[in-house]
C-alpha cells in the first residue's frame, strides 16, 4: 500500500541522487527527465553514442563536444558531453541495477526489499562489488567471512550498518549473499595460469569500452 509506495519513492530519490552526484552536468535535464528509471537511462546513453557513432562527424574520435545539439538540426552530430562521461553513467547505472537484483533476490518481500535497498544505499553500498567489499575483509576470499565461523557482529557490513542505526543481517543472509555475489563475479570472469606472462582477453563487441590513453572504444 502507501508504506510501499513511500519506501520505493525513498530509494528512487536516492538512487537518482547518487547518479546525479556520478553525472556530468549536461546530463542533469536527461537525468531528470528520465528518474531513476536505470533501465531506460542505459537505453538513452546507448541511443546517443549510436547516433553520434553513425553520424558523419561523430564516431570515429570516440568523443564528442559539449553541446546541447547541432546547429544543422541533427542531434547525433554532438553528444551533451564528451563520451567517456556517458559511458561511466552507463556503468554507474548498470552497477546500480546489478545491486537491486542482488537484493530481489535475497529478500522476497517487497518491505524487507525496499528497507534494505535503502539502507544499504545510505551506508554507501551502491554495487554488488561495493558489498561484496562490505561483507568480506580484504584479507580473506570470497565468502571467507561466513566460511570462517564468525559471528554476525563481526561481518564488516554488519559494523558499518550498525554504526548508521540500522538493524544488522543475519547469518544466513550473509552466506546467502555471499554466495549470489561470487557465482556471478565468476560468470563475467575466468583466470586461468598458463605460462609465465600476464595477459588479458576481452571481446567487448557489444558495448563501449573505455580505454587507458585511446579514444572509446564503439560497438561493433
Amino acid at each position: 500500500g502507501s508504506a510501499d509506495g513511500k519506501g520505493q519513492r525513498h530509494v528512487e530519490e536516492v538512487t537518482l541522487e547518487l547518479l546525479l552526484q556520478a553525472a556530468h552536468p549536461n546530463l542533469h535535464p536527461l537525468l531528470r527527465r528520465i528518474g531513476s528509471g536505470l533501465s531506460a537511462l542505459v537505453r538513452e546513453l546507448i541511443d546517443l553514442l549510436r547516433a553520434f557513432a553513425a553520424a558523419p562527424s561523430g564516431g570515429a574520435g570516440g568523443s564528442g563536444g559539449v553541446s546541447g545539439g547541432a546547429d544543422d538540426g541533427s542531434p547525433s552530430r554532438q553528444l551533451p558531453c564528451d563520451a567517456e562521461e556517458l559511458v561511466a553513467l552507463g556503468e554507474r547505472a548498470l552497477e546500480l541495477e546489478e545491486l537491486a537484483e542482488v537484493i530481489r533476490s535475497q529478500w522476497p518481500t517487497k518491505e524487507d526489499r525496499q528497507a534494505t535497498h535503502l539502507k544499504l544505499l545510505r551506508c554507501g553500498i551502491d554495487s554488488p562489488q561495493a558489498l561484496l567489499r562490505a561483507l568480506s575483509p580484504p584479507s580473506s576470499s570470497l565468502g571467507g567471512w561466513a566460511a570462517a565461523g564468525a559471528s554476525p557482529e563481526q561481518c564488516p557490513l554488519n559494523k558499518l550498518l550498525e554504526e548508521a542505526g540500522f538493524k544488522i543481517l543475519r547469518r544466513d543472509t550473509i552466506a546467502k549473499l555471499c554466495t549470489e555475489l561470487e557465482f556471478r563475479i565468476r560468470q563475467r570472469i575466468e583466470i586461468v595460469l598458463e605460462g609465465d606472462r600476464p595477459l588479458l582477453v576481452t571481446a567487448p563487441h557489444n558495448l563501449y569500452l573505455r580505454r587507458d590513453g585511446d579514444s572509446t572504444h564503439a560497438l561493433e
